[in-house]
């Protein structure tokens, strides 16, 4: 089901990029308690998990964004709105994210959804007799809704939540070299480069820092570094088969997804149409929100509609058996 959001943007940030960039500034002060915990994975290297909130409730996992970590805005002021409800959140790092460097020449991706099944049965292990959410942020949520379509029979989580996720990977990366997307992609790469540079200065390094260096667009860094690193034969391959749009179909978890027709990062024409989502997903979108933005109130006094939004969404599900229908009816509305 597609239909229009209920957000409302904050007088004087209806702009997309102060949508986008305002969090930044307004969650400066926002530390949430943090326990740290290692997970060791089956191919010999570890994913660092960062835990918040106390209790037996329900279980939230954070997946962040391409560059993010605990530090990210939305990351931190969700973590923190979660453990106010009672509930408790745990953000998984990807590989080499958290300040340690994973132990493989592997790296991150838009498609690793293979880490976050392996954290997500870790913690149901730990866990049995406790409801397991999930949300993904932008990059985060490609890989959760990629892994929800790869795994229809599964019932480990109650309901999941994807914002800004990038639905067509190689529209994306044509979008964000334009307009003031070269200003986001810019910025985005000089983090990638970092994170390459600390990971692959070794001897014998299977990637040629000069060539990471020298990289200026995403185009450039995934034909270059994330495929053949990762197995892909070419860019071109690792985008089609990491983009979560050809896996809404399949998914049987109830889900929302957030958008925002002004995210500078995502164009509106990337979205998936109405017959290629699941009956389980409902895709809001605004008019305005930037890319992880959605910032109401004032900007005085900021409302993160977000965390209201998405745990609003998970109180719903929580006593919702993981079989009935998210939709009693199956409307669509398309929205332009």
């Amino acid at each position: 089901m597609i239909v229009p959001s209920e957000f409302t943007p904050a007088k004087g940030l209806k702009n997309a990029n102060l949508q986008t960039l305002w969090p930044f500034v307004a969650r400066l002060r926002v530390h949430p308690k943090l326990q740290r915990e290692r997970v060791e994975l089956s191919d010999g290297d570890f994913i660092d998990l960062e835990w918040a909130g106390e209790g037996d409730g329900p279980i939230i996992i954070l997946l962040h964004g391409m560059t993010g970590n605990i530090d990210s805005p939305y990351i931190k002021g969700m973590l923190q709105s979660i453990a106010a409800q009672g509930w408790r959140g745990v953000m998984m790092y990807y590989r080499g994210c958290s300040e340690e460097i994973n132990r493989l020449p592997v790296t991150y991706h838009f498609g690793r959804s293979d880490d976050f099944d392996s954290v997500l049965r870790h913690i149901q292990n730990k866990h049995p007799q406790t409801p397991l959410h999930a949300v993904g942020y932008s990059m985060g949520g490609n890989v959760l809704l990629k892994w929800l379509g790869e795994h229809p029979e599964e019932n480990i989580l109650q309901s999941a939540a994807a914002v800004s996720p990038p639905f067509d990977l190689r529209s994306c990366s044509a979008n964000i070299r334009k307009g003031l997307g070269r200003f986001y992609q810019w910025y985005i790469m000089r983090e990638v480069r970092h994170y390459l540079r600390r990971k692959y200065s070794y001897p014998d390094s299977p990637i040629d820092l000069k060539k990471v260096i020298a990289t200026k667009s995403f185009w450039d860094l995934d034909e270059k570094v994330t495929a053949p690193i990762n197995g892909f034969p070419d860019a071109l391959t690792y985008y089609q088969s990491s983009s979560c749009k050809s896996w809404l179909k399949h998914i049987t978890t109830n889900t929302l997804i957030i958008h925002a027709q002004d995210d500078p990062l995502i164009p509106s024409d990337s979205y998936p149409s109405c017959d290629k989502l699941s009956k389980k997903i409902r895709f809001e979108i605004s008019r305005h929100g930037g890319h992880v933005g959605f910032i109401g109130g004032s900007i005085s006094q900021p409302e993160f509609w977000l965390d209201q939004r998405i745990l609003k969404f998970f109180t719903e599900q929580k006593n919702t058996p993981h079989s009935s229908k998210l939709n009693k009816v199956n409307s669509c509305q398309e929205y332009a």
